[in-house]
C-alpha cells in the first residue's frame, strides 16, 4: 500500500510530494520504506507540480522562453557595447587626422597668404 507524504524545506520552507511504499529487500527477506519523489507542492493551490524528466519540476513555457531572451538580450547587449569601444576608438582616431589636416591646411592658408601679400607690394613697387 502506498501513500502521499509531504515534507517541508527547513532552509527554503518549499513543501515538497513524495510517495512511499512498501518493498521487501532481496536480501534480508525484510519489508523496507522506499520513497518516490513526486514534486513540488504549490503553496497557493496546494497542487503537486510533478517534477520534468530530468529530475526538476516542469515549468511554464512563459518562463522558459523569458529566460532564454534575457540570455540572448544581454549576449546581444555585450555584443554592442564592443561594438560602440571599437567605434569610439576609431572615432577618436578620426578626430585626430582631422585636427593634423586642420594644422596643414592653416600653415597652407598662411603661407600663401604671406606669399600673396609680398607679390602684391613688390607689384605695387613696380608701378
Amino acid at each position: 500500500m502506498s501513500s502521499i507524504v509531504y515534507s517541508t524545506d527547513k532552509n527554503t520552507g518549499n513543501k515538497f510530494a513524495y510517495e512511499t511504499y512498501s518493498a521487501k529487500n532481496p536480501t534480508t527477506g525484510k519489508a523496507v520504506t522506499k520513497k518516490k519523489y513526486l514534486g513540488r507542492v504549490d503553496p497557493e493551490t496546494g497542487e503537486i507540480i510533478p517534477k520534468g524528466e530530468s529530475g526538476k519540476r516542469n515549468r511554464k513555457l512563459s518562463t522558459i522562453a523569458r529566460e532564454e531572451a534575457s540570455r540572448k538580450d544581454r549576449s546581444e547587449i555585450d555584443a554592442l557595447n564592443s561594438t560602440i569601444v571599437d567605434l569610439n576608438v576609431k572615432l577618436s582616431l578620426l578626430e585626430q587626422e582631422v585636427q593634423r589636416k586642420d594644422r596643414f591646411i592653416n600653415t597652407i592658408l598662411e603661407i600663401s597668404h604671406q606669399y600673396e601679400g609680398s607679390s602684391s607690394a613688390s607689384e605695387k613697387r613696380e608701378v
